[in-house]
């Protein structure tokens, strides 16, 4: 999450993925001040005006918030609330209106005081992307992974049916459609990663090192596919997990890792599913989690907070993973939640 503190009481916020809205949802609360921008229906009063249209305009207005709620799952939230002020004297104030927040919206929020989750909310750090490149003499994929969140392009062809058939291949404007499309989703600070079978993705290393030397594109071994088939098995492969071990995908692969290894061993310091982990973060056992947006077909938008603040609040490591990655079907179907614990606790495997 990209956050500006303005002053004590003042942050300024923008979702970058999913999983910030989530945080956004978990440290907004009824009272709380929020700014932001909102369409705002105009109406016109006229001879041959028709009484059901109206001009959009842009609003930004400031509200008191009085009801939060996720919007579909986790691709925006709902914020509804008293209007206060309004940069549109067409806006009257005191009057309820709804706010939409998504990824890339940015708000103020306004707190009389902050706790100590709120705050570690708000201090997340920007998760570094990286941009995935599985490349061979046919295909191409190109994705872009934030956090623990993946947006694909659609796959890049060279032209080039393989050794059976004789076509024409243009390996120079494969490249260069390759070099375009990393170009459109890569972000400052983002690393490249190419990889794949054969020499491929050696020559787009040479191309980009001469083209876009700043891009630092390094390549890795170990993945014989390419194409989103090829992104899909790097990402859960050990190649990935050594090249990037500091990502958040990797730290939550390696703890559902853990936790499958231990429930082979039917040890008793993991959870599955929500009840398991609900009684366990109850008990401030938790010490780290995955949960993915399959939790939400579980329980209540409300309970869930619950759970993930309790959890964080007591020194729980959490990551949200979703559909974007195996990763987070793999959570979906242990029942969009699983933990490790600090302790053994006597929970119902049932």
């Amino acid at each position: 999450m990209r956050c500006i503190r303005i002053d004590a009481q003042t942050v300024a916020a923008m979702a970058a993925d999913a999983e910030d809205i989530l945080a956004l949802r978990r440290l907004l609360q009824a009272g709380d001040m929020v700014t932001g921008t909102a369409n705002w229906v105009v109406k016109r009063n006229g001879e041959y005006s028709r009484p059901d249209k109206g001009e959009r305009i842009r609003v930004t207005m400031r509200m008191r918030i009085e009801s939060v709620s996720l919007d579909g799952m986790l691709d925006g939230m709902r914020l509804g609330g008293s209007v206060l002020e309004a940069d549109n004297d067409m806006v009257p104030r005191g009057i309820r209106h709804t706010l939409h927040v998504g990824v890339g919206d940015r708000i103020r929020i306004q707190k009389g005081r902050w706790t100590d989750l709120e705050r570690r909310l708000v201090r997340r750090a920007d998760p570094q992307g990286f941009v995935l490149v599985a490349i061979d003499r046919r295909e191409c994929g190109v994705a872009r992974l934030t956090g623990t969140h993946m947006q694909y392009t659609q796959d890049i062809r060279s032209g080039s049916s393989g050794k059976r058939y004789r076509t024409v291949d243009n390996t120079a404007r494969y490249v260069r459609d390759i070099e375009l499309a990393i170009r459109t989703l890569r972000q400052d600070q983002d690393r490249i990663m190419l990889f794949g079978p054969g020499t491929t993705k050696n020559q787009l290393a040479n191309h980009l090192a001469h083209t876009n030397p700043d891009w630092g594109a390094s390549t890795h071994e170990g993945i014989d596919s390419g194409g989103q088939d090829g992104i899909h098995l790097f990402v859960g492969s050990d190649t990935m997990r050594a090249a990037a071990s500091g990502s958040r995908l990797a730290r939550a692969s390696f703890i559902l890792d853990d936790i499958m290894q231990q429930a082979g061993r039917a040890s008793d310091r993991f959870t599955m599913g929500y009840e398991q982990t609900r009684t366990a973060s109850g008990m401030g056992a938790i010490e780290s989690m995955v949960y993915s947006d399959g939790l939400f077909s579980h329980a209540s938008e409300a309970d869930i907070i619950s759970l993930l603040n309790t959890a964080e609040g007591s020194g729980g490591a959490l990551y949200a993973v979703d559909s974007s990655t195996d990763l987070g079907l793999q959570v979906t179907g242990l029942g969009g939640i699983a933990s490790t614990l600090r302790y053994g606790l006597p929970i119902s495997r049932s």
